[in-house]
């Protein structure tokens, strides 16, 4: 190589985002917790394990947690409709701290998917829920994409 020709810097290459790193860092150790769980959420009790005969779902702390990190990975993972169905099916029984979370990506799916009518009531709801955070400027970012479609 001449002196004068320039070699091509090369850039490491990054095999994970960080935002997918996050989500599957928090999947891996939501799995880890060696609950029996799958991605269509907690898994149904026999009918025979229950006092009155009927199925009933596991909705512990840590079953929603799971599930929750698992409607993030489907998210990241562009999934955004078994993201909105998974967030749906834990958003009841998830901990106080993490309803508006819920509330946020439930409305975030509806916009990917482009339910402008279920985005524009969820993210609504998410900002009266008194919610804080980064989260705040992307639903009012969203709220004003969805009014300027409308028009």
């Amino acid at each position: 190589m001449s002196p004068n020709t320039a070699s091509p810097t090369r850039r490491p290459r990054i095999w994970v985002s960080i935002p997918a790193g996050f989500v599957l860092a928090l999947a891996v150790w939501a799995l880890g917790t060696g609950l029996d769980f799958d991605r269509n959420g907690p898994r149904v009790a026999s009918a025979s394990s229950s006092p009155q005969g009927e199925a009933k779902q596991d909705f512990t702390e840590r079953s929603v947690k799971k599930q929750y990190a698992l409607a993030l990975a489907d998210y990241y993972a562009g999934e955004y409709l078994r993201a909105k169905e998974l967030f749906a099916g834990i958003a009841s029984h998830v901990p106080g701290y993490l309803s508006d979370d819920i509330q946020f990506w439930r409305a975030e799916c509806a916009f990917r998917l482009g339910d402008t009518k279920s985005a524009e009531s969820g993210f609504k709801m998410f900002l009266k829920q008194g919610s804080h955070g980064s989260r705040i400027e992307i639903a009012l970012n969203r709220l004003s994409a969805l009014k300027s479609r409308s028009n």
